[in-house]
């Protein structure tokens, strides 16, 4: 992140954004969780409009808060035990890359770090962590100002499949896109496109806040 960027970002922090410390189990479990019943592939798991929820993923993003991150992962984990999560299967874990520009700003990509969080948390070992699946070959301007139609147009071939990393998964992988944050769902319908496209079947989109 820039000089200039990293100091606003201190000074005029975004509305909701706090010093974050580790919440406990029962806290976590009582924020506004959302309901996803009519949301069978693309689910997110709570509310961003809580300020909690607005705290954690503000530091995620741009702190990298071990605090954060790690309430993050125990959400998504919980939520992924629950819905995906098949026993003796594997389930893999794809985090939304980044362009090259926004990982050289920030030095890592807040998806991958929440993916690294939920593996953590997953003492079976059938939760397992691919970086390099998915691919962004486009670059995109920020989608905070845009339109629900802008956001899906700038949205169109901006993700690939690594085809020599494909090779070593079956058609019926059981595959989680994360993102961190869903607003239209643009992103994440984008890059479960290209397994969709690819003829994989089983693959859901997961944000850890809407």
């Amino acid at each position: 992140m820039s000089y200039v960027k990293l100091l606003l970002n201190v000074l005029f922090p975004p509305k909701g954004a706090a010093v974050f410390v580790r919440l406990d189990d029962k806290t976590l479990a009582g924020l506004p969780h959302l309901n996803n019943d009519n949301r069978a592939n693309l689910q997110a798991v709570v509310s961003y409009k809580h300020r909690i929820v607005r705290a954690m993923i503000w530091n995620i993003k741009y702190k990298k808060n071990p605090d954060a991150l790690y309430c993050g992962g125990y959400l998504l984990y919980e939520h992924i035990k629950e819905h995906y999560m098949v026993a003796k299967e594997t389930l893999y874990i794809v985090p939304i890359p980044v362009s090259l520009s926004r990982r050289r700003e920030r030095g890592y990509n807040q998806c991958e770090l929440l993916a690294q969080a939920v593996v953590e948390r997953d003492t079976s070992g059938s939760v397992v962590l691919v970086s390099n699946l998915l691919l962004r070959i486009k670059n995109t301007k920020k989608q905070t100002f845009k339109s629900r139609k802008e956001r899906l147009a700038s949205m169109e071939k901006v993700f690939s499949l690594n085809s020599a990393v494909m090779r070593s998964f079956k058609k019926d992988a059981r595959i989680v896109v994360l993102d961190d944050v869903i607003t239209t769902g643009s992103t994440l319908q984008a890059a479960m496109g290209c397994f969709r496209e690819s003829r994989y079947e089983n693959v859901w989109g997961l944000g850890l806040a809407h």
